[in-house]
């Protein structure tokens, strides 16, 4: 259990929980994670877990700097089972709220749920599904964008293979600014995989 810590101006990740089962992560406030590091680095995230619970933390002003190509505020990555990202507040990170992954063939990212977060100002990304992701689900989320944060809601990632499953339901995505682009992919190729979104409500977005 990680629990009721702050962490400010962190170089690199701020907290990560590896190879453990049933680990929970919960009411931490995060200010300034991956702010000086040139790894691949995020706020809050799991790594070969079974079960993880992240859930009622505050995680903002997350860097994207030095190469780093993550900096999201959460993260379920490789060879992970089972994730729940739920309850927490995201606002103002510079590598976007979320990133589901599993990078390699020999890996693999099952079930994460996604679910009752807020996410505000979120820049580059807000998700991001990369690889060959498996039973995702994103709901019930609310994602807000002011006119200066002209981002893009989802990118997928297919260099590392293409997502097997994943589904947004029930999410409210509203932005006040012109021209922020609904999905991108990775090379400039069409969108690959199977993502479903059903049920969710839109404004602003192209």
């Amino acid at each position: 259990m990680i629990q009721k810590n702050y962490l400010e101006s962190i170089a690199g990740d701020g907290i990560v929980a590896k190879v453990s089962k049933g680990a929970l992560i919960q009411h931490n406030e995060i200010n300034s994670a991956c702010v000086r590091s040139a790894g691949n680095n995020a706020a809050c995230w799991v790594w070969q877990c079974k079960d993880a619970v992240i859930q009622y933390n505050e995680v903002y002003n997350t860097g994207l700097v030095n190469g780093n190509l993550d900096g999201q505020a959460f993260d379920s990555d490789y060879s992970s089972i089972g994730t729940i990202i739920q309850y927490n507040y995201s606002h103002d990170n510079d590598g976007g709220f979320v990133l589901v992954i599993a990078p390699e063939k020999r890996s693999y990212n099952v079930g994460t749920i996604i679910r009752y977060n807020i996410s505000e100002n979120d820049s580059k990304d807000v998700f991001e599904i990369s690889g060959e992701v498996d039973n995702a689900a994103i709901y019930n989320n609310t994602v807000y964008q002011d006119e200066e944060h002209l981002t893009t809601l989802l990118r997928v990632n297919t260099y590392w293979g293409v997502s097997k499953s994943a589904v947004f339901c029930n999410n409210i995505f509203y932005s006040k600014g012109e021209g922020v682009v609904l999905e991108k992919t990775d090379n400039g190729r069409p969108l690959r995989g199977n993502i479903t979104f059903d049920n969710n409500a839109f404004y602003g977005f192209a």
